[in-house]
């Protein structure tokens, strides 16, 4: 099963209602937090108010202030990859909504990177609103592996964003120490009554080869090169 397959089906299947609660310990970490600036509601995987039973995945399903309807899920490791943190959102205002915004925060602490290699930071976000609202989001690499950690990698302000969008780009860095932790963050923000926001938001942290280690593959393939020329002249 692919990755895109796993992560449609957690959410789908939260969505029906119809997951089986697990015997494994949850990801004391992964935090999700929804908030119109009065109202915050704060779920820890595994915690209260989290209907997800799968470890690495928690979800939210209810109001938040005038957002009445919320179905807000984050996933991280071992759901997704070791370095990955992916929200996914559909969030939708009331009847009697007069306008505001809806904050959305994923977090997790103690990834690790595990090999001593820069990397990059890498973004996909992709989603819609409807006419009269819009979207920004935001993600971070925290190196002091705080929950809510913000910078100091980063992919910079993204949006706002109207009607159907997408997004993704990436943030190089160089080698850094473990652990660390991840942070995604989204904006909705409504002018009135019967609005809505959808999307995924999916952040990854990649290695990318040392100029050492570059080097050193360069020289080895130019010695396989010349060791076949070698070898020609001596046929």
């Amino acid at each position: 099963m692919s990755k895109k397959a796993l992560k449609t089906g957690i959410v789908a299947t939260t969505l029906c209602g119809a997951l089986v609660a697990t015997a494994m310990p949850a990801d004391a970490a992964l935090i999700l937090r929804l908030s119109d600036g009065t109202t915050t509601v704060t779920v820890q995987d595994g915690g209260a108010g989290d209907v997800n039973p799968v470890t690495g995945a928690v979800t939210f399903v209810g109001a938040v202030g005038g957002f009445g309807v919320n179905v807000s899920t984050g996933l991280s490791k071992p759901v997704v990859g070791p370095a990955e943190l992916d929200l996914n959102s559909i969030n939708a205002t009331s009847t009697d909504f007069g306008g505001g915004s809806l904050t959305i925060d994923l977090t997790d602490t103690d990834y690790d990177f595990g090999i001593g290699s820069a990397g990059t930071l890498n973004w996909l976000w992709g989603g819609t609103t409807t006419q009269g609202s819009t979207a920004t989001g935001q993600g971070w690499k925290n190196l002091d592996n705080e929950e809510f950690g913000f910078g100091p990698i980063q992919t910079g302000l993204l949006g706002p964003f109207s009607g159907a969008f997408s997004t993704d780009g990436s943030a190089f860095h160089p080698v850094l120490t473990d652990p660390y932790s991840m942070t995604i963050r989204i904006i909705y923000t409504a002018t009135g009554a019967g609005q809505s926001y959808s999307g995924n938001f999916n952040l990854q942290n990649v290695a990318v080869p040392e100029p050492a280690g570059v080097a050193l593959f360069g020289l080895g393939l130019t010695a396989v090169a010349m060791a076949f020329r070698r070898r020609r002249r001596t046929e």
